[in-house]
């Protein structure tokens, strides 16, 4: 992506590097310690503050709330919230009450937000997140795989959850199934798999490239997502929406801001492995509601969801609060 964004520098459009040498933070539990963000945000903080000051900026936008604490109080700023926090924390409440505007890229994530900093009294926007619209019409294709998850392997992605809703499968046998990313459940993940003697069903995928991935969406029948907690409206799932797959995906977060039950995907209910295989044995035997499904996403994807419109709306907001 940086390197896409590299061809933009123009008279116009600047990049300034910061040397992260002696900022990056090795913490065992890694990208998932909070505490590693905030210290890697306060001495990334420490190294840019001279910059806001040296240079009059009429906004600065920012998607991490510690960035905040470095930027001077006469700059107007705006800070993206992209999901929920596990508990609360004094440092985002202080960093929270430095914004001058906050964006929520779901209504959900807005008031669970508003609700555990009920004394933030500030404007905010709710503006959804877009995906590429790559295709004129939707790919409607004899897809080989089966069911395509696609995140970060961690507890509440709720991978587990959909392992063991494939085994109560009466098919589960004879299923096709891909997982597509890294992260800590890896290996607890894999003895799951062995463990219910799914070992040549489901095939573990630790990376792709974008190409690559847009094959396996375009290859794929369903695609679940069964996050249960935290997540605002997974990038992911607008993907394999703009490829037309067959969605079903927890009823939980900001996912049902995009997915309309029975319409456009189905709806399971969190952490119900029941319910999820029951929902998977739906699609699988019928073609033609997979296809009206994938056919629905696709059109909410091209007539609003998708980045050119959203990437409007983000322009229109930056200079309603710029000229405030």
């Amino acid at each position: 992506m940086f390197k896409e964004i590299k061809k933009l520098i123009s008279d116009r459009f600047k990049i300034k590097l910061i040397d992260d040498s002696d900022i990056k933070i090795d913490i065992k539990n890694g990208a998932n310690d909070s505490n590693r963000w905030h210290l890697e945000s306060v001495r990334f903080g420490l190294k840019s503050s001279d910059f806001y000051r040296e240079n009059h900026f009429d906004l600065v936008i920012t998607h991490f709330s510690t960035d905040l604490l470095f930027i001077p109080s006469n700059i107007k700023t705006i800070l993206n919230v992209h999901g929920v926090p596990s508990f609360i924390s004094s440092i985002d409440e202080n960093c929270y009450s430095l914004a001058n505007n906050l964006i929520f890229t779901t209504n959900d994530i807005k008031d669970k937000i508003c609700k555990m900093y009920p004394c933030i009294n500030k404007n905010g926007r709710v503006i959804h997140l877009g995906t590429k619209n790559i295709f004129d019409t939707c790919p409607i294709l004899e897809r080989k795989n089966d069911i395509l998850f696609v995140g970060r392997l961690i507890k509440i992605k709720g991978i587990d959850i959909l392992i063991s809703a494939i085994k109560r499968l009466p098919s589960f046998n004879r299923i096709n199934v891909c997982i597509v990313g890294m992260g800590p459940e890896e290996n607890n993940l894999k003895e799951l798999v062995k463990s219910y003697g799914l070992e040549k069903n489901i095939r573990f995928i630790s990376s792709v490239s974008e190409e690559e991935l847009s094959q396996l969406y375009l290859n794929s029948k369903i695609v679940v997502f069964p996050s249960y907690q935290k997540e605002g409206i997974l990038l992911s799932m607008l993907e394999a929406a703009a490829h037309g797959c067959g969605l079903i995906v927890s009823n939980c977060c900001g996912m049902p801001e995009f997915i309309e039950n029975g319409k456009n995907g189905l709806l399971f209910e969190p952490k119900n492995i029941e319910d999820l295989s029951n929902k998977i044995n739906l699609l699988m035997n019928d073609k033609d509601k997979r296809n009206e499904l994938g056919y629905n996403a696709f059109i909410k994807i091209r007539d609003y969801w998708n980045d050119l419109e959203r990437t409007k709306e983000l322009y229109n907001y930056y200079l309603e609060v710029k000229n405030e």
